[in-house]
C-alpha cells in the first residue's frame, strides 16, 4: 500500500496523535530558539530570553505528554501504523513551523507598534516619498543610483524628527549653502540598497547634514559588477558630489554592517573627516563569521531579504562579502600622516556578531579610534534615535 492508500485508510487516534506531535514540536521549537539564539523566532521577547524560552519549551512538552497519555480511552484506540505516523509527523513539523513563524511575527509586530516612538519616522512607511530624492551619479562612463538629501535649516541641531517630508524640488527651507564637514556618505549593508539608510539620511538632513546614500556596485539598481578593484569608485564619486555641490571639505563616511567595513577600507586620511562603522562584519584571523539571519530578522523580513536581488560580481557571478573584503586588503591600515578618528558603533545586543567577533574588528583598526555602544540590535540599529544622535554628534562635532 502506497502513501495514497495509507492516507485514505488511516486508522487509530489520528487527530489525537496529530495534536500531540504538533504541540510537542512547538515546544521543541522553543528549545531550538533558546539553543541557537534565534531572536527573530522568539516568543519571549527580542532579544530572546533564553531561560524563559527553555522553561516555556519544557512546560509545553511536559504538558503535552501529560495530556496525551492521560486521555480517557487513549489505550483503547488501535495503534497508528508506521507510515501513518510518518505522514502525521511531516504535517506536524510543517504546522509547528508555521505556528512558530506566525506567533513570533505577531509578537514582534506588537512590540514594534508599542515601541514605535523609539524608531525613526520612515523606518516602515514613507518610502515612496523618500524615493523622490533619488538621483544618479556619474562613475566613469556609467551612472549609478543614489539619493541626495540636502541639509535643511534647523539652527541648534535640535534633533527634529518630523514626518512631514518636504519635496526636494520645492522645499523653501532647503539650503545648498556650503557647510564644511557637515556632510555624510552612507553605505548600506551587504545585499541592501540606498533606501535602507534613507530614513537615517533624511533625519540627518533635517538636522543640518547633507547626506548621500548610494547603491554600491552589484547592489540594488546598480548594474556595475562588484569587484575588489572597482568597489571604491562609487564612494569616490559620492564624496566628489558632497565636496563640489556642498563644499564639504571633510565629509564623514557612515556604513552599516558590511558597508561599515568598506568605509574602514576606503579611509583616505585627509580626504575624510571621520569614519562611522555601525556594527561592521566581524572577522577573526582572516576568517569572517557566518551570519544567521534568524538571529536578527523575523520570518517576514527574512523572506524579504531572500527575495532581494543578489549582489553580483564580474560575469554576473555570485560574490561572497568576506572574500571581497580580504581581496580588497582587509584589515585596514593607516597610510597617511593624518588619520581621521574611527568610530565603531555596536548595539547592546551581542547576539548578532558576538562580543569576541566585534572586539576582533576593533582591535584590527588603526588609531585614533573609539568604541561606542548604543541600545539596539544589528537589524534595527540604523533606525533608532540613539543612532541618529550618535552619528549627528560625530558629523557636527558637538555634543547634543
Amino acid at each position: 500500500m502506497g502513501i495514497t492508500g495509507a492516507i485514505t485508510n488511516m486508522r487509530g487516534d489520528i487527530l489525537g496523535m496529530f495534536i500531540f506531535l504538533l504541540v510537542l514540536l512547538v515546544g521543541m521549537w522553543q528549545l531550538v530558539v533558546a539553543w541557537k539564539r534565534l531572536h527573530g523566532l522568539s516568543l519571549t521577547g527580542y532579544p530572546d530570553k533564553k531561560w524563559l524560552s527553555l522553561t516555556l519549551g519544557v512546560l509545553i512538552i511536559v504538558g503535552d505528554g501529560a495530556w496525551y497519555f492521560s486521555r480517557p480511552y487513549h489505550f483503547n484506540y488501535p495503534d497508528v501504523e508506521g507510515v501513518e505516523t510518518v505522514i502525521l509527523l511531516v504535517l506536524a513539523v510543517v504546522g509547528a513551523t508555521i505556528i512558530q513563524c506566525l506567533l513570533s511575527s505577531l509578537i514582534f509586530t506588537g512590540r514594534r507598534y508599542r515601541d514605535r516612538s523609539r524608531s525613526l519616522p520612515g523606518e516602515i512607511g514613507d518610502l515612496e516619498t523618500l524615493k523622490s530624492y533619488g538621483i544618479t551619479l556619474e562613475v566613469g562612463d556609467t551612472t549609478i543610483p543614489a539619493a541626495l538629501f540636502p541639509a535643511h535649516m534647523n539652527k541648534g541641531y535640535s534633533l527634529a524628527t518630523t514626518t512631514d517630508y518636504p519635496s526636494p524640488q520645492s522645499d523653501s527651507s532647503a539650503t545648498t549653502s556650503k557647510s564644511p564637514g557637515n556632510a555624510a556618505l552612507l553605505l548600506h549593508e551587504f545585499g541592501g540598497d540606498r533606501w535602507d539608510l534613507a530614513p537615517l539620511a533624511f533625519q540627518l538632513s533635517r538636522n543640518g547634514v547633507h547626506c548621500l546614500p548610494l547603491d554600491l556596485d552589484g547592489h540594488g539598481e546598480n548594474l556595475r559588477p562588484l569587484t575588489e578593484k572597482t568597489w571604491s569608485e562609487p564612494i569616490s564619486a559620492g564624496l566628489k558630489v558632497l565636496r563640489e555641490q556642498f563644499g564639504a571639505v571633510k565629509p564623514v563616511l557612515v556604513g552599516w554592517g558590511w558597508g561599515g567595513n568598506l568605509c574602514l577600507l576606503f579611509n583616505k586620511g585627509g580626504d575624510i573627516g571621520a569614519v562611522v562603522a555601525l556594527e561592521p562584519l566581524p572577522c577573526r584571523a582572516g576568517k569572517f563569521q557566518w551570519l544567521n539571519c534568524f538571529r536578527e530578522l523575523i520570518p517576514s523580513l527574512a523572506l524579504q531579504a531572500l527575495l532581494r536581488r543578489e549582489p553580483h560580481g564580474s560575469g554576473n557571478k555570485r560574490i561572497k562579502p568576506a572574500k571581497l573584503l580580504e581581496r580588497a586588503g582587509w584589515p585596514p591600515t593607516s597610510s597617511t600622516s593624518y588619520q581621521p578618528t574611527i568610530y565603531q558603533v555596536d548595539g547592546t545586543g551581542c547576539w548578532f556578531v558576538g562580543n569576541r567577533g566585534r572586539s576582533s574588528v576593533y582591535e584590527s583598526l588603526p588609531a585614533p579610534k573609539e568604541l561606542l555602544t548604543i541600545q539596539g540590535s544589528h537589524a534595527v540599529i540604523p533606525y533608532t534615535h540613539n543612532t541618529l544622535r550618535t552619528v549627528l554628534e560625530i558629523v557636527t562635532d558637538q555634543e547634543l
